[in-house]
């Protein structure tokens, strides 16, 4: 398996509309991309929390996976906290994108970490088979685009650096 994970999120709504794409090595561009990976990695934070509490995002542990787990826990996917600890989003790339004749703001996301199980397993590897799933374990997206708060805030934060640059602040 890879060192780090990636997948393509559709940010849509208010940051669809952006006109202008700027290139990577802009200043403004790195500025806005690395608010929005602090937005998104809290978003995304937020989310596995809640879902690794059984608020329904996930499909429940089967009752064998319990039985053999250190704790008993029924939390999806914290029982010994490793991979929660070494998930750390980071947007590596953002730009418009055509989805079905329309266009789009998409950003790749990638998260990585150095972490392995006690059988050696490593932390990405976990986390690639539970955002893609298969075979008898049930498919638990850790990275997804942003809830409309969250993409609410990131058009913010690009208005607002667009504005300082236009502005020459």
């Amino acid at each position: 398996m890879a060192d780090f994970l990636t997948t393509k999120v559709t940010l849509g709504g208010k940051l669809s509309k952006l006109k202008t794409v700027l290139n990577s090595r802009h200043p403004v561009y790195q500025r806005i991309v690395a608010k929005w990976t602090k937005l998104l990695a809290s978003f995304l934070r937020r989310r596995f929390t809640k879902a690794s509490r059984g608020d329904g995002t996930w499909p429940p542990l089967a009752p064998s996976t319990i039985a053999r787990r250190r704790k008993r826990s029924k939390a999806i996917l914290r029982d010994t906290g490793l991979l929660f600890s070494q998930f750390s989003p980071e947007i590596v790339q953002a730009g418009k994108a055509i989805l079905k004749g329309k266009s789009i703001m998409q950003a790749q996301v990638s998260f990585g970490g150095q972490g392995k199980y006690p059988d050696g397993t490593s932390v990405i590897d976990v986390m690639s088979f539970h955002q893609r799933g298969g075979g008898h374990l049930p498919k638990r997206e850790l990275i997804v685009g942003p809830d409309a708060a969250t993409r609410g805030q990131m058009a913010e934060v690009a208005r607002k650096e667009m504005l300082k640059e236009i502005n020459g602040k």
